[in-house]
């Protein structure tokens, strides 16, 4: 995975220079009462069903902003400014606070409005998903990457704070104020995108993870924790889940729930990342056929024992050697 060096920040700099950038992307936002808005703007799609989208202006006149998004997600990193509220289709209000991830998603277009004074500085970073990323994913694929981006779009939630991350703030820093043009930048910017996406995705299984291990019994925890350790202990040959319920005294459903709440992943799931995490490990660390690898993680066939470590971490086992 690629390290990013934190870019160098101070809300009250002048705005950088940018390149730039083509027009059209994800949102239409527009200057109602003032053309009075300086500064740079990043609106583009980088994969289908993927689009950036950032801005650093500084309002020179009291100034209205109102547009519209169609339906889908947006994660955004507030990056300078006042914290400030933003009214969506009108009657919904939602606080906007430098440095604090937001996720909104909504199944209809919505309509943005927003108010700043004159002087104020707003910078924002971070990327608008919908269903048309799904296509990069299988139909029988069972890993968390689908499961993480279909959770991303499910539901309908207003202004979503997360817990500050300084890692997701440097990176949506850097996706902003990068300095490259031509390729580099497309390349850049596609990479930084994902990135965040990621970054989004591992914070809202955390979150989650959090907020639903907190609702489970002492009892609860015990079983799920002894269905964990039975798990752990044969993960290249797991038991059944019928027979892993009948060892932790419980029934195959309660126990799928209660994983699923306490470890913020599906049984299947939780056994199959373990299972590439060591595959990954195994091929930076012994010099053996794929084929070997596949065998001793569990799997049968090493061109479906391919497949899924491609679709798990995105490059093929014949390059875990060179990749982070």
């Amino acid at each position: 995975m690629a390290t990013f060096e934190p870019a160098t920040f101070d809300p009250d700099e002048d705005i950088p220079p940018r390149p730039a950038e083509p027009s059209g992307g994800p949102s239409r936002l527009q200057p109602t009462t003032a053309e009075g808005a300086e500064g740079v703007m990043l609106l583009r799609e980088v994969q289908p069903g993927l689009s950036v989208m950032g801005y650093d202006v500084r309002f020179s006149n009291d100034t209205h902003m109102r547009g519209f998004v169609e339906p889908g997600t947006l994660c955004i990193i507030p990056l300078a400014g006042e914290p400030y509220a933003t009214t969506i289709n009108e009657d919904r209000k939602v606080s906007f606070e430098p440095n604090k991830p937001i996720v909104t998603t909504f199944r209809s277009p919505a309509l943005f409005e927003s108010t700043f004074s004159q002087g104020a500085r707003r910078a924002l970073c971070g990327f608008r998903l919908d269903r048309a990323f799904l296509d990069h994913f299988h139909d029988d694929d069972a890993g968390r990457s689908r499961v993480a981006v279909e959770r991303m779009l499910s539901g309908e939630i207003l202004g979503r704070r997360l817990m500050a991350q300084p890692a997701l703030t440097n990176l949506a820093r850097q996706l902003l104020y990068q300095p490259y043009i031509g390729v580099m930048d497309s390349l850049f910017t596609e990479s930084c995108t994902l990135a965040l996406l990621v970054g989004f995705g591992r914070l809202l299984d955390q979150t989650d993870q959090d907020r639903m291990s907190s609702s489970l019994t002492a009892k609860q925890k015990d079983r799920v924790r002894r269905a964990k350790e039975l798990i752990d202990g044969a993960i290249f040959s797991p038991p059944t889940i019928r027979n892993l319920a009948n060892d932790v005294g419980i029934n195959p459903t309660t126990l799928r729930t209660e994983f699923q709440m306490a470890y913020g992943n599906t049984i299947f799931g939780y056994i199959h990342a373990k299972r590439m995490r060591a595959a990954q490990q195994l091929l930076r660390s012994e010099r053996l056929p794929v084929s070997q690898i596949a065998y001793r993680v569990g799997y049968k066939s090493a061109a479906a024992f391919s497949t899924a470590f491609r679709r798990h971490f995105g490059y093929p086992p014949s390059a875990a050697a060179r990749c982070d």
